[in-house]
């Protein structure tokens, strides 16, 4: 009788533990659908933005040196926060904000 009643508490056991972990799967591949449709959607809007100088406008595209001299792009930074600085070494109000951006690099 004893061996009955414990092979019944292990299978209710193992049933515990395969619901649960069924539950978890269908949790997480739920979860995986909803970020990659949440991607689509940025991606889709991205999509649709213009290039433009207006909020809510992409910036324009354009090609420049790095300090190593090598060529990039600013859509490779797409995503990423960009401060662009242009200045001339001839100009006061430059030179005077030159410390500044050093430090806040």
């Amino acid at each position: 009788m004893k061996k009955i009643i414990w092979a019944i508490l292990g299978l209710a056991l193992l049933w515990i533990i395969a619901d649960f972990s069924y539950g978890m799967i269908q949790e997480k591949q739920a979860q995986k659908q909803a970020e990659e449709q949440t991607q689509q959607i940025k991606e889709e809007k991205q999509a649709d933005l213009e290039e433009g100088n207006n909020t809510g406008q992409l910036a324009y595209d354009f090609e420049a040196e790095d300090m190593d001299g090598n060529a990039v792009k600013l859509s490779d930074y797409r995503g990423k926060k960009v401060f662009l600085n242009f200045w001339a070494s001839w100009c006061p109000p430059c030179k005077i904000e030159m410390p500044h951006l050093k430090a806040f690099s």
